[in-house]
């Protein structure tokens, strides 16, 4: 079970593995943050092009059983044991724009095999040629037709970054409109990617950046999804996860690195726990980046890993 981190830190310098320090030097040396500091008339299109790169994977397994089906007009591809098993909606990031590379996919697969969980992994819509609140919709429709076999409290919806939004998203829908559905059994929020929803949150999330290797803050105040939105017929709380309905939301297990601009939008999820009476536990990376646990390619990150592994396990 993740723990809450210790309060006796008192310095954001950590020994880190050399792996680790290399990863970091690496990492604000490339144009990877600044990708994300691109205007729409030259993100949207890169985007597009990288999606087309990124088909959904042919994967095969002998113990795991893995088919596409189609829910509001989109792909979902699961990977189910041959007796049912207990369920985890895994809602991938990606800015809200991007599709999930092989390589996560490979990895959810191991996944599904390693928590002996059941994993539905919807291809949600993207803001490259839809508004936000689509991806909202059909994530909902996705757990709904998930509901037909598993349980409410058999179902933990598991989302990173944008993913960690809609996996917010899920509880937020079901109380705006007002649904009778009924809410899933826990829901882990891993650095959830939505946008500054006041001045405070703001000067929070540009102060971390100064420290941020991956996603800047730009991209949070002034991103597609805000920008797609402008006429839109959805509920603020697309844009502003943290500002949702949250009643009757099952517990809820955030993770955020301490180096990232997201951990910025923290308080104000606690706040909202707090307000509806939602338990929750925060786990807290010292000196890790963006949904640093699903990296798991040095030793902070691989125990991370582990420990996302065990909590599924037992949910």
């Amino acid at each position: 079970m993740l723990s809450l981190i210790c309060n006796t830190l008192t310095t954001r310098d950590q020994i880190m593995s050399i792996i680790y320090s290399l990863f970091k030097f690496g990492a604000r040396h490339t144009g990877y943050k600044k990708f994300w500091e691109e205007p729409d008339d030259v993100l949207l299109p890169a985007c597009k092009e990288i999606n087309k790169k990124r088909p959904i994977p042919e994967l095969h397994d002998k113990e795991i059983m893995i088919f596409q089906e189609e829910i509001g007009g989109f792909p979902v591809l699961k990977m189910t044991h041959k007796e049912k098993k207990k369920a985890v909606l895994y809602l991938i990031g990606g800015g809200m724009v991007k599709r999930p590379k092989k390589y996560v996919i490979k990895q959810a697969l191991s996944m599904t095999k390693e928590t002996d969980k059941d994993f539905y992994i919807p291809y949600y819509p993207l803001c490259t040629d839809y508004e936000i609140g689509r991806a909202f919709t059909m994530v909902y429709e996705t757990y709904k037709v998930m509901l037909e076999r598993y349980a409410p409290e058999d179902i933990t919806v598991f989302g990173t970054s944008a993913g960690a939004s809609l996996a917010m998203g899920v509880v937020a829908y079901i109380n705006h409109f007002k649904l009778d559905t009924p809410m899933p059994g826990k829901i882990i929020a891993m650095s959830v990617g939505t946008c500054p929803a006041n001045e405070e949150e703001r000067k929070a999330a540009y102060e971390l950046d100064k420290i941020d290797l991956l996603l800047p803050a730009k991209y949070l105040d002034t991103s597609v999804e805000t920008k797609l939105n402008k006429e839109s017929k959805y509920p603020y709380f697309v844009l502003h996860t943290q500002t949702g309905d949250y009643t009757n939301c099952p517990k809820v297990y955030f993770i955020y690195g301490e180096d990232e601009t997201l951990r910025a939008l923290l308080p104000s999820f606690e706040k909202a726990m707090q307000k509806y009476n939602v338990p929750y536990e925060v786990k807290i990376g010292p000196g890790m980046f963006h949904c640093y646990p699903m990296f798991p390619f040095c030793k902070e990150t691989k125990k991370a890993y582990k420990e996302i592994l065990k909590l599924l396990k037992s949910l």
